[in-house]
């Protein structure tokens, strides 16, 4: 019984959570192209193109540090496969990034593309830890729309 009320629990998240594509055209700016994915507490996951790089981002609700060490750990085939990345804060504090340039990092690009959840953890010295999950599906077509 225990089973069941735990995988009811888990399972909205893994069927609603996964990777959306935009195109955004606010008839103003140049058009352009946003991947997200949010988990079932609000929290973002985004990429985005900048100058030729594909940009991976985190929001939240505040994140206190400039510059925090974040750790990531993408589940690929069952297996953990572990990143450590410098990150740094938005002026609002409310978005951390974590990658700058993800297409030039070919082993967590990698990981990205072929991992079925991704777990991150932001070490924040003043805030505290907060850990953050999200479904990866469709991470490889959403980067794919990124770059195309």
């Amino acid at each position: 019984m225990k089973k069941t009320l735990i995988l009811m629990a888990l399972l909205p998240s893994m069927c609603f959570a996964q990777w959306k594509t935009r195109n955004v055209d606010n008839g103003l700016d140049d058009p352009y192209k946003i991947c997200f994915n949010e988990n079932l507490s609000g929290n973002l996951l985004k990429l985005e193109r900048v100058e030729g790089d594909v940009c991976l981002y985190l929001t939240s609700s505040y994140f206190c540090e400039d510059i925090s060490y974040t750790e990531m750990s993408f589940k690929v085939g069952g297996e953990w496969k572990k990143f450590a990345v410098k990150s740094y804060k938005s002026q609002d504090n409310t978005t951390l990034f974590l990658h700058w340039s993800l297409n030039t990092d070919a082993e967590m690009l990698g990981a990205f593309k072929s991992a079925s959840l991704v777990r991150i953890r932001t070490n924040d010295g003043v805030c505290g830890s907060d850990i953050y999950d999200f479904s990866m599906v469709n991470s490889t077509s959403a980067y794919n729309f990124m770059t195309n």
